[in-house]
């Protein structure tokens, strides 16, 4: 069985570091107040931090909601246009202009499409079935 003695240092060291502890010094008339001012001007300075903050805040906000109309007038122009691919059967989106009926894009793409019917083709030619 092993003693506490080792584990806990014996009360006479601890009163001897209560006593080589550096006493606490009172404070000043001077230092509170300008402990006070201290204080005060922080409160003046967060005060103008929140409201520089609010201030970006809302020209972000206004130019965050500029960018989104834009991008809906943008959306209006374009038309969707969902097909089926006969050979794959998947299903396919094209991106049109709408003024000029032009194709932006197709996702996924006709040729890529087409490829894989192809693939799929040859693998029915070397293989007599799918497993």
């Amino acid at each position: 069985m092993q003693s506490i003695s080792h584990v806990q240092p014996p009360l006479s060291t601890r009163k001897d570091d209560i006593a080589a502890a550096e006493p606490v010094q009172a404070t000043t008339d001077s230092e509170v107040s300008s402990e006070k001012k201290s204080r005060s001007e922080d409160k003046r300075d967060n005060a103008r931090f929140e409201q520089d903050q609010r201030l970006r805040e809302e020209r972000l906000s206004q130019e965050t909601l500029d960018e989104i109309s834009r991008d809906l007038e943008t959306l209006h122009a374009v038309g969707l246009n969902f097909t089926r691919h006969d050979e794959t059967g998947r299903t396919m989106v094209r991106i049109t202009n709408r003024d000029t009926d032009e194709v932006i894009r197709e996702i996924p793409a006709k040729q890529v499409l087409d490829l894989a019917a192809k693939i799929e083709e040859m693998v029915g030619i070397i293989f007599d079935e799918k497993v």
